[in-house]
């Protein structure tokens, strides 16, 4: 079973909302800490991602031997010098790519990685890291790789002039005019080109003009107006007001923008499409989260339930909701306690129970999985199949499950592979592929 397959209704991810949520820090890092020995990569890639990490953790991490986890702590900001020039020497180019984006990475090393023709993909990376040096940058804007110039023109850190060459260069303006450096002059002149894809790439630039990118937000293109929004922090006080004027597209884009609270908050009695793209954004403030958590939108309700960012009271609300779209987004929240896991594993829509133990989550206990595993409803026994942590006698039952889907599952699972390899077990039930 691959990453991201779907079994009627549920959606099965390899990486389960609550791994992800791990990264955000609306969830203390004391809990996070908890799971840092987590025999799943995947988690402990999640964790070595924040960046409110101690430097002994992180450096552990970057000791882990799956590539990932390296690669994260590579990828954060908060890793120290010695350790970036430690990691920038891994064996995995998806490591060195990782500090290659790092702007904490030392400009000695960016140029080596820049200048490197060996290592193109990292060297592509390089090029737009804010602490390459500016000569290097230079260098490479007047080559004749597009890929590379585009990298320059990316950088926040090109000089204002080169960056102005490059916003001419037609393979490079595209980049050019989303990098924030661009001057104001050149970003307006630009917002007038006939060229829609190239006044879309304008409107995702985070240092637009308020009144520019409102400007943009009315623009005869779909995809110009959603960008504009989804880019935007703060508006003009004349558009704020009259929010509800603007084309659908922005509206929706700047539902998931990093806005300010005061923006966000004038969305939350619009359609239904707008309230729910905001109820998953991390930015929306605590007041607006708890009134779209009564939203007559079933949605809405569940994007409120799933956002990280929702506070732990208003997702025990919604874990006990009518509808069980919005109890099985509230089983990913990270915040959830024990008991209220517990009942939502015990939930009677299979929907709700299968999302509980969906992803790998870790937080599934074993009497859970032993639950999952004898569940009347087959995809809730095949997730409890996919999970890593199902104890080896439930794989043998669920081997030997009178569902095609759930055998094959339970006879991939690594834990009974390994066995497989050792000549305990056959690897496939062959009726389960006939």
């Amino acid at each position: 079973m691959q990453a991201g397959s779907t079994i009627g209704t549920v959606s099965v991810s390899r990486m389960g909302m609550f791994v992800v949520a791990l990264r955000h820090n609306a969830v203390p890092i004391g809990l996070v800490l908890g799971w840092s020995d987590a025999p799943e990569a995947a988690i402990r890639a999640a964790i070595a991602a924040r960046e409110d990490l101690p430097a002994g953790v992180l450096r552990c991490f970057a000791d882990d031997p799956s590539p990932p986890v390296a690669a994260a702590v590579a990828g954060n900001v908060a890793a120290p010098v010695k350790l970036l020039e430690r990691l920038a020497r891994h064996r995995c180019s998806s490591v060195r790519e990782a500090v290659a984006a790092n702007p904490g990475t030392p400009p000695s090393v960016l140029a080596r990685f820049a200048t490197d023709p060996s290592d193109v993909a990292v060297s592509l990376v390089a090029l737009r890291n804010p602490s390459t040096p500016v000569e290097i940058l230079a260098a490479s804007a007047v080559g004749d790789v597009a890929a590379r110039r585009a990298g320059v023109a990316a950088n926040p850190s090109c000089p204002s002039a080169l960056l102005c060459r490059l916003a001419a260069d037609p393979l490079a303006a595209p980049i050019a005019v989303g990098n924030p450096a661009l001057p104001g002059y050149v970003l307006t002149a630009m917002a007038g080109t006939r060229e829609a894809a190239l006044r879309r790439c304008l409107a995702a630039n985070p240092a637009l003009d308020p009144g520019l990118r409102a400007s943009l937000g009315r623009d005869p293109y779909a995809s110009v107006q959603r960008a504009a929004g989804q880019h935007a922090t703060t508006l003009p006080e004349t558009v704020i007001d009259t929010l509800d004027a603007m084309p659908f597209e922005f509206r929706l884009g700047l539902a998931r923008a990093p806005a300010e609270g005061g923006v966000l908050g004038r969305l939350g009695g619009d359609t239904a499409a707008v309230t729910a793209a905001l109820a998953r954004n991390r930015a929306a403030p605590d007041d607006v989260l708890r009134l779209l958590a009564g939203s007559p939108d079933p949605a809405t309700r569940a994007g409120v339930a799933r956002n990280p960012a929702t506070p732990a009271a208003i997702a025990d609300r919604l874990a006990v909701d009518v509808d069980p779209h919005v109890r099985a987004a509230a089983a990913d929240h990270p915040l959830l306690s024990v008991a209220i896991l517990a009942q939502l594993a015990a939930d009677p829509d299979p929907l709700v129970r299968a999302q509980v133990v969906i992803g790998g989550d870790p937080r599934c206990s074993e009497e859970t999985l032993r639950q999952a595993a004898v569940d009347q409803d087959p995809q809730v026994r095949f997730v409890a199949a996919l999970h890593p942590r199902t104890p080896a006698d439930l794989l043998e039952t669920l081997a030997v499950d009178r569902d095609d889907r759930v055998r094959q599952a339970a006879a991939q699972h690594p834990a009974r592979a390994s066995l497989t390899t050792n000549g305990s077990h056959d690897l496939y039930d062959k009726s389960a592929l006939r």
